[in-house]
């Protein structure tokens, strides 16, 4: 396993536990590694420093202490190990969102996109039939799902007013 410190767009430091050095690359690439502060998936690699060689003895109690350590850190990570097996998974931790906390526009915008991504990868295009789409799902006429589209706001207000959970998210500009 490799311990990596990462870094995303915004200089966030954390650390995460990977299998090896292509598995960080393609859980990257798929932008499943985010940044436990923002949300962000434009990670980077920090600098770290170097694993010393230490002598015999040493590495035995270094190995127990590293061995007790891998729960703690881990879960200090927001990382599941299987230790069945030799999966590890990144689990994102949620930002800390608490009145006090404050974010630049760039963060929020960054948050909207992963958002909007989420759904993007996850939902299903209703296109301009949300409004009539969530009225069967809140009824239970459709079978639950995620769905995102379009609505007028007349259509938003009847869905208010039936009680239907919905979100807008505002438009975004281009992510250059």
């Amino acid at each position: 396993m490799i311990k990596y410190s990462l870094n995303c767009e915004f200089l966030h430091t954390f650390e995460a536990w990977f299998s090896n050095s292509a598995s960080f690359e393609k859980q990257c690439n798929l932008d499943l590694v985010q940044c436990p502060e923002c949300g962000s998936s434009k990670i980077k690699r920090a600098l770290m420093t170097p694993n010393l060689n230490v002598g015999k003895h040493n590495k035995k109690q270094n190995h127990k202490l590293e061995v007790d350590n891998t729960d703690r850190v881990a879960s200090e990570s927001g990382i599941g190990i299987d230790k069945g097996s030799s999966k590890i998974s990144q689990v994102t931790k949620r930002p800390d969102f608490s009145p006090d906390r404050k974010i630049n526009p760039e963060q929020a915008i960054t948050i909207l996109r992963n958002i909007r991504s989420f759904f993007e990868k996850n939902g299903r295009n209703v296109g301009d039939k949300f409004a009539q789409e969530a009225i069967k799902i809140h009824y239970g006429e459709s079978e639950p799902d995620l769905i995102y589209g379009t609505c007028t706001p007349e259509e938003g207000e009847q869905l208010m007013d039936e009680g239907v959970e919905f979100a807008e998210l505002p438009a975004l500009p281009k992510d250059n």
